[in-house]
């Protein structure tokens, strides 16, 4: 499928017949239309339907209720399969040529967005003010293959850069992997999508021919909207802008960066326009405390509250997290991620990590308050064996976690405010946790929480294995929250390493339970073979060096590399052929699912953990042994339709139950909950 047109659809009946046929009569071959309406109450529907009847590359969607043109726009993303996307506006249309001639040139140089210019017309029926928007821009803009940064550079101060999505193709790789949907629920969404898509894009080629065709009508969206309503607006997209500055300006030249701060506070003044046409004299004041926009901008960070903290600021819950220590596993990243997407006006959020240790590996959110009790974990269990151990937790929490472990449950059981709310967190196959504990010492302890999570079915199933089903109504499964464009985005960068042939992957911390030892010797049994490969392990722990002394007396030197801990594993999984879990025991592999989110076929030890994410052929899960990791490598490395087949179902994935715009609403309803 070459090109997926999407076209969100509401009470335009009117201007269907005429947008739908441009879309249908394009000289491009292999092109699917994507109609979504938005429940309409016109006959938007029944002319859609209509066209659907008639041609099988037209696709109708039906809304449940109303969603705003951002929510279709994502919609139609998530189904469609075409190389490149175009978004269309049911009241406009295109030149019949259009998808063919951006088609081709963006063929030509793998253009991540190709656009071009339109014409804007009034319908014959409109009443309302002039536009004096043009879209004309062959004078002003050369027809050349630049990075989006540099173009937004170049044609940002001179008015050429235009936000309009309608002026564009894109590839839809290139938004799948960046994670660029519209944000939902505001007017004007091309803004922000447009400032964030041409930023983050390679490759951008202009066009110079007008090839759509803006219809200027009466009750419109944005012609009939108030002020108030487009200040709301506005304001979102000021804030979103700014947290994006503040998130990338370290990757971005200090020329675009001059004029993302220009374009913030061209955004700032917008608002203020807004309330003194309205009189909003509350809201002017809101907006220049909350965003303090000055003249020396650019001489200091951008100070920026949440918008809603001026509205509540006696009433936000205090949050207490209780982690071990921060060392590079798993769990410790999931920590990371929960803590980076919380909504701080809700939140007064505390850490107590129990041993220092490696926790300089992280950087914790600045809205965290964090609290080291011990300097080692040899000095904690020192304490706790001599009886000396007496944590000094303040009665002030509402909701207290125990986000690792029997111990960590037991310390907010033991030394916790006996009113709040207090939450367990499982992360693995707890049947590997108990330590020697009995049944009834866990029984009683985790009776004394109110919710126990757990990080998937399999982690679940195997706490009822254990204690049999007494507990079950405190257990729900939340899945760990995962940014899936920022890991898309970092497996971008550079790294030094370079492979040479076909190259196995596996991450993890050097302990046991990975069981990367069994992972050597297969590796070393497939060279043995013939089968030519490289095995490179990510990670540290315990482990190192009876690992590495392996790698050496099995003459493996050349062809297993043990790497070390890596902040930035994404292009390490982005280079490899093949990501392989050898583990013993996992509740939620998050190596695993940062794998499937670059799309890389897997292989598994079948896990608790790895089945549940696995399911739906999305990898393929072997015994977990030597043997059954031998057979299923051996099979992935010679299979390459195979390895393709997996490649392929990951790509098909809509949406994945661990997208943090799913799991963070289901972690946030948990802490917003009362005591059971």
């Amino acid at each position: 499928m070459k090109v997926s047109i999407i076209i969100p659809v509401y009470n335009t009946e009117k201007y269907l017949d005429e947008c739908i046929l441009s879309a249908i009569n394009q000289t491009l071959d292999d092109i699917e239309i994507i109609a979504i309406d938005d429940k309409s109450t016109d006959s938007s529907l029944y002319i859609l339907n209509k066209y659907k009847g008639k041609y099988d590359f037209i696709k109708v969607i039906s809304n449940e209720k109303n969603m705003g043109v951002a929510t279709t726009r994502n919609i139609g993303i998530r189904h469609a399969k075409g190389e490149y996307i175009y978004f269309l506006d049911s009241d406009d249309y295109i030149d019949l040529e259009a998808m063919e001639i951006c088609y081709n040139k963006a063929k030509e140089n793998d253009i991540d967005i190709v656009t071009f210019d339109a014409e804007m017309f009034k319908d014959k029926e409109y009443t309302g003010y002039d536009f004096n928007e043009n879209y004309e821009r062959d004078k002003i803009i050369k027809s050349e293959c630049i990075s989006g940064e540099d173009f937004f550079n170049k044609y940002y101060p001179i008015g050429a850069y235009k936000q309009a999505v309608w002026l564009n193709l894109y590839k839809r790789e290139f938004l799948v992997e960046n994670n660029l949907l519209f944000y939902d629920g505001i007017i004007g969404p091309d803004e922000l999508h447009s400032l964030q898509v041409f930023l983050l894009a390679k490759k951008v080629f202009y066009i110079p021919k007008k090839l759509f065709f803006r219809r200027i009508r009466n009750n419109s969206i944005m012609s009939s909207s108030t002020n108030k309503i487009r200040l709301e607006s506005t304001e979102i997209i000021l804030r979103e802008s700014c947290k994006f500055y503040l998130q990338n300006k370290n990757y971005l030249k200090s020329e675009t960066n001059q004029n993302l701060v220009n374009h913030i506070k061209f955004l700032f003044n917008i608002c203020l326009v807004f309330c003194d046409r309205d009189n909003l004299v509350d809201d002017k004041i809101r907006i220049i405390e909350t965003f303090k926009i000055d003249d020396i901008i650019t001489n200091q960070e951008l100070i920026i509250k949440d918008e809603n903290s001026d509205k509540i600021p006696n009433n936000k819950k205090n949050i207490l997290f209780v982690m071990h220590l921060l060392l590079d596993g798993g769990a410790e990243k999931v920590l990371i991620s929960i803590l980076d997407n919380l909504d701080y006006s809700k939140y007064n959020v505390e850490l107590i990590v129990l041993a220092k240790e490696k926790s300089h590996l992280y950087n914790i959110n600045k809205n965290v308050k964090v609290r080291y009790i011990y300097d080692t974990m040899t000095q904690l269990y020192q304490d706790y064996s001599n009886g000396n151990f007496n944590l000094d937790i303040e009665k002030k929490y509402d909701v207290e976690i125990g986000f690792l472990g029997i111990f960590t449950t037991w310390v907010i059981a033991r030394f916790g405010n006996p009113q709040a709310k207090k939450v367990a967190w499982i992360h693995g196959d707890f049947g590997y946790m108990v330590s020697g504990n009995t049944v009834e010492y866990i029984t009683d302890l985790y009776s004394r929480v109110d919710d126990i999570i757990c990080v998937s079915n399999g982690a679940k199933q195997s706490f009822i294995d254990f204690v049999g089903n007494k507990l079950e109504d405190k257990l729900q499964t939340i899945y760990n929250p995962t940014d899936i464009g920022q890991i898309r985005k970092l497996s971008l960068q550079g790294i030094e390493y370079r492979k040479n042939k076909f190259t196995i992957l596996s991450i993890g911390r050097l302990a046991w339970e990975k069981a990367f030892d069994r992972l050597i010797k297969v590796h070393k049994k497939l060279i043995d073979e013939g089968i030519d490969n490289e095995l490179i392990i990510l990670g540290s722990g315990a482990q190192e060096e009876e690992l590495k002394k392996l790698v050496k007396n099995l003459k493996l030197e050349d062809t297993c590399k043990i790497i070390g801990y890596q902040k930035n594993p994404y292009p390490w999984i982005k280079m490899s052929d093949v990501f392989v879990s050898s583990s013993v025991t996992e509740g939620l592999p998050l190596a695993i699912i940062e794998a499937m989110i670059l799309e890389k076929p897997i292989v598994a030890t079948d896990t608790h953990g790895s089945k549940g994410l696995l399911e739906n052929n999305l990898g393929l899960m072997v015994g977990n042994s030597e043997e059954g990791l031998y057979y299923g490598l051996r099979n992935m490395i010679l299979n390459k339709e195979l390895r393709e087949l997996y490649i392929k179902n990951l790509k098909e994935v809509d949406k994945f139950d661990f997208d943090k715009s799913i799991v963070m609403p289901q972690i946030e309803k948990l802490f917003d909950g009362g005591k059971r």
